[in-house]
């Protein structure tokens, strides 16, 4: 189920569209629209004759401070009371430019009126106070006082310095749209049309508006256009009345079988969506007939449609034909109809034709179109592919950069190798520093917890463990931090995390190590309120919430971009990129974030944080399995190297370097974090074991199984896998990669790497799926020298609802270590033995009063506060969720912030330090200790 979850983005299939909301008129007042034709005179009288020119004096900034109407109330009542999310604030270039500071400005160059833009911002800074997207928009119809945009009128460079303008001011506005010219038309030469706004979007851009959405014009009216795989989507206006023009209280057809189901097939088919950004009718029940209907099939395509926008309310007052001005005011509006009905109604299941929803995917029955030589055309028009040499040439222009996701070329370091026979002088030089660090933390916490205890000698050296377990491993050991962090909690472990040197996690605990990390090591209070909070709420499949559409568009542009430097990617990538929009920092779900960067994380370099130590595992497919076996050695992901202590491997590379080859070829940023983080939960080489009709050699191929999930949900994944990277379903052989995270090997043909060294590529998965799902082995290094690990097990090990660890993957992990010959490994009975009736939850000390080894306190998650033992394939956890396993972490760490507990751990501390322990000790390892 997880693989076919993950894959269900591609259709991008959502309940309703992803934003609705109404526009706010009234800035734009004064503009005139076109010419008028010979068609639009019986009903357009009140147009007048000269295309685009501004009277200011006429405008009406919708802003009751202003002396006008009061759009920000109105925002406010749509937002909080009917949850619309997106409000269109329109104006006029001239308002903009005009630095003759007057009523009839006739300018398009300089710097941005500064009173001008202040009113508009005054209602710009309202919209984005209600949490909602925010269209900034233009009304000039591509014309300036009667002259088109860039074909004789002002210069590309005139409509480039406005919108660079315009996007500065809102640049750290990530729910501010960038709506480029409204409604444009009579467009002599679409070619010089494109030009315009391309030098708009590469001007945006070079602004530092990187990560906000951009709406692209067309021409009649419409906008239809659209380069969805770049944060920018078509710009559509269309009305419902008989001859388009939106002056009419009736309304005769819902156009969806004419224009918006052959523009939906024409948007998927081309991988492009569309926004209607202007669309409504009168409050009669024709239109709201109509409207609603139209506005349900939008809902209903949303792989086509991303939103719609109603027109209009703001300066309208509520007797205009289309308004959707609510009655009231301030505090007590109540909404229109066609606003109740259709606008919202459609998005909650209120409207007049929810009843026929089921028809929606196809066409909603409505009155016959009147459409006649003399009315408007009830097509959309759009860009002819003549017009532009290949519907992507924005993005070659520079409306998007090239992805950080893929890596650069670059010069290779002195030696891309490292035999394992120590530290790395990286790695020591960084331990040495925070190890001085760590003791006085832990001196501190040892004194303050029992007076008694001798810290006049060496202190021993600290380690933490964080296993794997998704969301339920993530967030009990985030709770776990927290309880021991002194900057986030005053309970009886607090201060103790300040005393870790190390710190190591896989799978779903590397998610928690790698999102603290790229934030540079915050608190965990602080992630909970900046991130994790509302980003697992929207969930896994819903990066960006309900901008989900744009972070698919974005995941899918880094992986081409990937494929483009030479890269194989497979099914880790997109996991990856999918996780990292939960997890890390920066824009465009953290892409540019690196394993290597945390380097210059300044908690990193003033060594205020454990080092951390990502785990993952590596199969040879070579010998027709497809998971590591129970001795597969373990590989360290670093800040500053990468690879295994493991006889077979025993060699490291600069983690800088990864995907880098021994022939001379280097690159950086292959070590991309959420690649990383992703490579340590990768678990689809398991599902791939199970799935028989691929290809009908992958039965004998594969002959190892986890067995998490069933043959007819992963042949439907599959079958979506091959829509996304045909590729990599040709042959056999690709088909076996898509289901790893692939890494060229830096150690192919390296004979002291006996067990890769004839591997070119490596096959990188889990790091629990040798069955040690909690990182253990890297602590029980010698020249690390960790004298007591806090073992923090989240593991669900019999596959049980609610998940609670029994001690089987502690017991996995003693086993291994004996294989390898680390002696530092205290005995851990069997779950069979000694588990078996293990039921309380009570943390077990391992390798007590035995200096040889080192001491494992086994933490195990348990129901302290809170059910924590949520399925590991959660994809989702609610805000309400997410907080309560945090702090039910916090619980289990603390032990309900009992002191006796506290005095117990320091026990433990000091008899893994060889140092004197008092005599009330000796309660604590009767209590806790296991004896053989």
């Amino acid at each position: 189920m997880l693989l076919l979850s993950i894959l269900s983005l591609i259709s991008l299939a959502s309940a309703v569209s992803p934003l609705a909301g109404v526009n706010i008129a009234g800035s734009d007042f004064g503009v005139d629209i076109m010419v008028l034709s010979a068609w639009q005179l019986p009903h357009m009288q009140l147009w007048r004759s000269i295309k685009g020119k501004a009277i200011l004096a006429n405008a009406n900034p919708p802003f009751a401070q202003l002396g006008f109407s009061d759009g920000a109330a109105q925002m406010q009542h749509f937002s909080k009371d009917d949850e619309l999310n997106i409000f269109r604030m329109l104006s006029n270039q001239q308002q903009y430019s005009n630095p003759k500071g007057n009523n009839t400005a006739s300018s398009a160059s300089g710097t941005l009126d500064v009173a001008n833009a202040n009113k508009y911002d005054l209602l710009v800074k309202v919209c984005l106070a209600t949490g909602a997207h925010c269209a900034i928009d233009i009304h000039n119809y591509a014309h300036f006082e009667g002259k088109i945009i860039g074909q004789g009128g002002p210069s590309n460079a005139d409509f480039a310095n406005l919108w660079s303008q315009i996007a500065t001011k809102y640049a750290n506005e990530s729910k501010a749209v960038f709506g480029l010219m409204n409604d444009p038309h009579d467009i002599p030469d679409m070619k010089l049309w494109a030009e315009s706004f391309q030098a708009a979007v590469t001007a945006i851009r070079a602004a530092g508006a990187t990560t906000q959405m951009f709406l692209l014009p067309g021409n009649d009216f419409t906008g239809a256009q659209t380069f969805v795989s770049n944060g920018s989507a078509g710009n559509l206006s269309t009305y419902l009345d008989v001859d388009g023009s939106g002056q009419h209280l009736e309304c005769v057809s819902n156009h969806i079988e004419d224009t918006f189901m052959p523009l939906a097939n024409f948007l998927t088919a081309n991988k492009r969506t569309a926004i209607l950004s202007e669309t409504g009718g009168g409050n009669s029940p024709s239109c709201l007939t109509n409207v609603c209907n139209m506005l349900m099939f939008i809902n209903a395509n949303p792989d086509a449609y991303l939103d719609y926008v109603g027109w209009s309310a703001g300066g309208f007052d509520t007797k205009y034909n289309l308004t959707e001005t609510p009655f009231g005011s301030a505090g007590n509006f109540t909404d229109q109809p066609i606003v109740k009905q259709c606008i919202v109604g459609m998005r909650t299941g209120g409207g007049i034709a929810s009843q026929i929803s089921s028809k929606a995917y196809k066409s909603i029955p409505g009155p016959e179109a009147i459409v006649s030589e003399e009315s408007a055309p009830a097509t959309l028009n759009f860009f002819e592919p003549s017009t532009l040499t290949e519907p992507n040439d924005i993005y070659s222009h520079g409306a998007i950069a090239n992805s950080a996701y893929a890596p650069t070329p670059a010069t290779c370091p002195a030696s891309l190798v490292r035999v394992a026979n120590g530290l790395s002088s990286d790695e020591s030089a960084w331990r040495t520093a925070r190890k001085y660090l760590a003791d006085d933390a832990l001196r501190t916490w040892l004194e303050a917890t029992d007076p008694e205890f001798d810290t006049s000698g060496d202190l021993p050296t600290l380690g933490l463990s964080i296993s794997g377990g998704a969301y339920r491993a993530l967030l009990t050991g985030a709770g776990v931090i927290q309880a021991m962090d002194s900057r986030d909690s005053s309970v009886s472990t607090s201060g103790l995390y300040q005393a870790i040197t190390y710190t190591s996690a896989l799978s779903g605990g590397s998610w928690l190590l790698s999102s603290m990390a790229d934030h540079d090591f915050p608190t965990i209070s602080s992630l909970l309120s900046s991130q994790w909070s509302s980003a697992f709420n929207n969930g896994l499949l819903a990066p960006n919430g309900i901008l989900a559409v744009f972070a698919y568009a974005q995941i899918l542009s880094d992986i081409k971009d990937k494929e483009s430097a030479g890269f194989t990617s497979t099914l880790t990538d997109l996991w990856a990129r999918l996780l990292s929009y939960q997890l890390l920092s920066g824009s465009k779900g953290g892409v540019a974030s690196t394993l290597s960067g945390i380097q210059s994380k300044s908690n990193f370099i003033s060594h205020n944080t454990p080092y951390p130590i990502i785990a993952a595992l590596n199969t040879n497919i070579r010998t027709e399995a497809c998971v590591p076996d129970t001795n597969a050695s373990v590989w360290e992901m670093t800040p500053f190297e990468t690879g295994s202590w493991g006889a077979d491997v025993n060699a490291f590379t600069p983690s800088k370097y990864l995907g880098s080859s021994p022939n001379g070829t280097c690159f950086t940023g292959f070590d991309n974090l959420g690649f990383v983080l992703g490579t340590s939960s990768h678990i689809f080489n398991d599902l791939a074991a199970i799935y028989s009709s691929l290809a009908p050699a992958l039965d004998t191929f594969c002959t190892a199984s986890l067995g998490l999930a069933d043959t007819s949900d992963l042949g439907e994944a599959i079958t979506a896998l091959e829509t996304l990277f045909p590729s990599l379903t040709e042959d056999l052989a690709e088909a076996i990669d898509a289901f790893y995270a692939l890494y060229p090997n830096p150690f192919y043909g390296l004979s002291s790497a006996s067990g890769v060294s004839d591997q070119e590529t490596l096959h990188m998965v889990d790091g629990g799926e040798s069955g040690q799902t909690s990182p253990i082995l890297p602590h029980l290094i010698p020249a690390r020298n960790v004298s007591l690990l806090i073992v923090n097990d989240n593991n669900g090990d019999d596959a049980s609802l609610p998940a609670y660890p029994n001690g089987t993957a502690i017991y996995n992990s003693y086993l291994a270590a004996v294989s390898a010959r680390l002696t530092r490994m205290p005995v851990v009975p069997s779950p069979e033995s000694y588990l078996a009736n293990y039921t309380s939850g009570k943390p077990i000390f391992f390798g007590c009063n035995d200096p040889s080894v080192t001491t494992l306190v086994w933490v195990p998650n348990r129901a302290d506060t809170y059910e924590s033992g949520i399925a590991t394939f959660t994809m989702q956890t609610s805000k309400t969720v997410t907080a309560a396993l945090i702090a039910n972490g916090n619980s289990v760490m603390s032990r309900d912030n009992s002191k006796e507990w506290a005095q117990c751990l320091g026990c433990a501390i000091l008899d893994a330090g060889s140092l004197d322990v008092p005599d009330s000790c000796m309660v604590c390892f009767e209590e806790y200790c296991y004896r053989t």
